[in-house]
């Protein structure tokens, strides 16, 4: 006779997450932090599945994959975009 277990696991709402610490960096902080920080750089953001391009804490474009596929010029054509290299 094979014993069966439950599929079920209790989850407790005040657990001790013992010493986790978000990361800092820039990949892990919200848009609000990021403005704060005054972020300029690309990020990739996991959540939404979009490149971010931040310019001293503004989000100044977001590039989708399927942007990526339509344009193989997306990366030279955002950056003229956005710094006037064109």
């Amino acid at each position: 006779m094979s014993s069966s277990r439950s599929s079920f696991i209790p989850f407790k709402h005040n657990a001790a997450t013992e010493s986790f610490k978000r990361s800092s960096h820039n990949d892990f902080a919200t848009s609000y932090e990021l403005k704060q920080r005054k972020f300029t750089g690309v990020r990739d953001n996991s959540i939404t599945g979009k490149l971010e391009f931040w310019i001293l804490g503004n989000l100044r474009k977001e590039i989708t994959p399927e942007q990526t596929v339509l344009n193989p010029n997306w990366l030279q054509d955002t950056f003229a975009e956005l710094y006037g290299t064109k």
